[in-house]
């Protein structure tokens, strides 16, 4: 027979054992290629902070996440790529309003903590945002906000092509992604002590869903630009060729015109018409 001792032992077990499941903490991200990595918390205190984790390999040229939205309209997108040194790291939040390449948001507030930087082959990135994490101005679309309170809270990510890319420029111009996705955050969860998430080379996704991922293929623009360009050496080899053509038409003409003679038994010198 279990005796009172051994009960309150097992009871307290067991509620321990709850409480460690239901306990705060962060919620983690990584992408199927794990080339990126995201984690984030939320202080359960009155302010309106977030604090996050981004962590990428350097072989990607930039790497991101976007809260708040499933699609890139009204998304708050959090950029990370090398400095233009290569022994730092550059942070640049970004908006977009439609389809098209997020433009440098400067109003967002946030402070570095300890942790960030090259980490071997990754780049690593820990942050406090203490202004517009939370909501920020989202144009025509109904997102613009996160709710900390949400167990599905919409994001999504994208990573650049695998090539070098250093920059010191928060708005300088990137290349189209040649991976993003879809996921889902559990916020409940993250809410707790107010301190930077943990990310390193065994942290795995717990408390996001992936909804979809795609590998977006070649530069869009850079596409644009090959055809641009070939479209351009057509027109110019047609232009050529034709002036080519009314030269030696002008000069056929001028030969004949020299070869016509008063005693040519055709009043008119012979027709030949250039164009």
């Amino acid at each position: 027979m279990l005796s009172w001792r051994g009960f309150v032992t097992a009871t307290l077990v067991a509620l321990q054992v709850v409480s460690a499941d239901q306990s705060p903490g962060q919620s983690t991200f990584v992408s199927p290629s794990n080339d990126l990595a995201f984690a984030l918390t939320v202080p359960d205190n009155a302010s309106s902070d977030i604090y996050f984790s981004l962590r990428s390999h350097r072989f990607n040229s930039w790497a991101a996440v976007g809260l708040g939205s499933h699609d890139m309209k009204g998304a708050l997108y959090l950029f990370i790529y090398p400095s233009l040194r290569g022994n730092n790291i550059t942070f640049s939040p970004r908006l977009a309003y439609d389809n098209y390449e997020p433009f440098y948001f400067d109003k967002v507030g946030w402070e570095v903590l300890p942790g960030s930087g090259i980490d071997g082959e990754y780049i690593v990135f820990n942050a406090r945002c203490f202004e517009h994490c939370r909501s920020w101005p989202a144009g025509s679309s109904d997102s613009g906000y996160i709710d900390v309170s949400s167990p599905s809270q919409r994001a999504i990510y994208a990573l650049g092509p695998k090539e070098i890319f250093h920059s010191d420029n928060p708005a300088a111009n990137l290349k189209y992604h040649r991976e993003y996705g879809v996921f889902t955050i559990d916020m409940k969860r993250t809410q707790g002590v107010p301190d930077a998430p943990v990310l390193n080379s065994s942290s795995r996704s717990d408390g996001t869903f992936l909804d979809s991922s795609t590998h977006a293929g070649k530069d869009v623009l850079n596409m644009v630009h090959s055809v641009f360009m070939l479209f351009f050496m057509v027109v110019m080899f047609i232009g050529y060729t034709l002036a080519r053509l009314n030269i030696s038409c002008q000069s056929a003409l001028s030969a004949r015109m020299l070869s016509w003679s008063p005693g040519h038994r055709s009043c008119l010198p012979p027709l030949l018409t250039c164009h």
